[in-house]
């Protein structure tokens, strides 16, 4: 919001995806940092929150040098500060004067019409303002249920689930789809302003739809082929792995986990044993247990070996690649543009706090869903949401590229169902062929008026 008050109108969209750029930026160091500490079993968790300490305190000394937005400076009747800040954040040489006041002319009118009553009551009372909360709210919660802090959060654990062995391996592909999503970011700062966020959004939102039916199918198809049991361990006879014949089957169990031996050419000797309730990952008994686990035997308790990793791993991959550019960026982006100064604070706090409600919502209920409704089942449900969101997006969301922060309410004073989905610029071509049209006329009348006067004239 702040990167929004104090942008140019022409580089604002560009400078608030920048922000995310470095979100995912500092991703990609998280991740890498995870993957230096991760042979550390005694200490490697104490550097990885200890060295986020770092970043935190040269960002924190940053916050002190920043001037206070101009718009909110105005707002407050602070306009030689406004001034101020403005000049430091254009430029000595700029001229300032037009655009502070616009912002001026516009406070003084949100003024003129404050009745006294709360933000929120104020906004809910206006139709244009309510469509427009509705749309900035819907882009933070379809944010959220398409998924993408499942991919982020549990990359590690999705990759291993499609049967990846080696621990090491799988932290490194985690990072690999860290680094996917933080270039992809950049895609952004490319098409923002070419594209508009409307366009940047949709094609994003359909990306992520396709790369979501992808990784449920690898999840199906790595379900359908799962290796039979080869045998049934004593150690497990009486309990409910005893009543399981494939792998997949043995692992849907919370309990359960297959202890298999790789024989080659795809071939496993395996059986279902009960998980160790302290520790998943050992057995109860049988050739997975702490005291006779061999090196040539392997305990997977939540996933199977499976031709199909190749295609979650790609999964993942085509999602971020998707993701990033669009629907990474943009909800924050056009929630900053969209709503009047006086109401932008309150407006973008609500439609922040319904992210953070729904990535709360979405990461602690993945690992349950997958149990569930089955891997494949958890990503199909994200698949229809996405779709729902896509649906409601392409009929309620205005395009704001080009629009300055003043003018934007405007985009949202229409009936949704009658011209929710024209853009700024389809508005500039229809106002272009009105004033040719106009010109035209004029001609017309002009020449239609000379050529009457000459028929009035005498005949020589």
């Amino acid at each position: 919001m702040y990167i929004a008050e104090v942008s140019p109108q022409e580089s604002r969209g560009l400078l608030v995806t920048i922000n995310n750029c470095a979100i995912t930026s500092g991703q990609l160091l998280a991740s890498l940092v995870d993957g230096a500490f991760s042979k550390d079993h005694m200490h490697g968790w104490r550097y990885m929150l200890g060295i986020a300490a770092v970043p935190s305190i040269i960002q924190f000394v940053g916050f002190l040098f920043m001037p206070e937005s101009p718009r909110w400076l105005i707002g407050k009747g602070r306009y030689e500060e406004a001034l101020a800040a403005l000049r430091r954040v254009r430029g000595p040489n700029d001229n300032i004067q037009a655009e502070f006041q616009a912002i001026q002319d516009n406070c003084t009118e949100v003024e003129l019409n404050n009745d006294g009553s709360s933000v929120i009551r104020r906004v809910l009372a206006n139709p244009s303002l309510r469509l427009a909360l509705l749309v900035g709210c819907s882009l933070q919660m379809i944010q959220q249920i398409a998924g993408i802090n499942t991919v982020m959060y549990y990359s590690a654990s999705i990759i291993e689930m499609s049967g990846v062995r080696d621990k090491s391996q799988v932290i490194w592909l985690s990072a690999a789809t860290s680094a996917m999503n933080a270039v992809c970011s950049f895609l952004g700062l490319l098409f923002v302003e070419r594209v508009g966020r409307r366009k940047l959004t949709l094609f994003s939102l359909f990306g992520v739809i396709c790369s979501l039916t992808l990784l449920a199918v690898s999840f199906q198809l790595a379900d359908m082929h799962a290796p039979a049991l080869s045998f049934h361990d004593p150690a497990a006879h009486g309990t409910v792995c005893d009543t399981f014949s494939t792998c997949s089957g043995c692992i849907s169990s919370s309990q359960c986990g297959y202890c298999f031996e790789d024989m080659g050419n795809r071939n496993y000797n395996g059986t279902c044993l009960l998980m160790d309730p302290h520790r998943n990952d050992l057995s109860v008994g049988g050739a997975c247990n702490s005291t006779t686990l061999q090196p040539h035997v392997t305990w997977a308790f939540d996933w199977c070996p499976s031709l199909y990793s190749w295609m979650t791993f790609g999964g993942l991959l085509l999602y971020l690649f998707c993701f990033a550019p669009g629907m990474g960026s943009m909800p924050w982006t056009i929630n900053s543009e969209i709503y009047p100064l006086w109401a932008r604070s309150t407006c973008y706090s609500v439609a922040t706090s319904l992210n953070w409600l729904f990535n709360f919502i979405v990461s602690l209920t993945f690992l349950d869903l997958m149990q569930a409704l089955t891997k494949q089942g958890a990503f199909y449900l994200y698949d229809g949401l996405a779709v729902a969101g896509f649906v409601f997006l392409f009929l309620m969301l205005p395009e704001t590229k080009g629009v300055s922060l003043e003018d934007v309410e405007d985009l949202f004073g229409h009936p949704w169902w009658r011209d929710a989905t024209t853009s700024a610029e389809k508005k500039t071509v229809q106002y272009q062929t009105a004033v040719e049209c106009s010109m035209k006329n004029s001609e017309d009348l002009k020449l239609s008026s000379l050529e009457k006067n000459q028929e009035n004239q005498p005949k020589k």
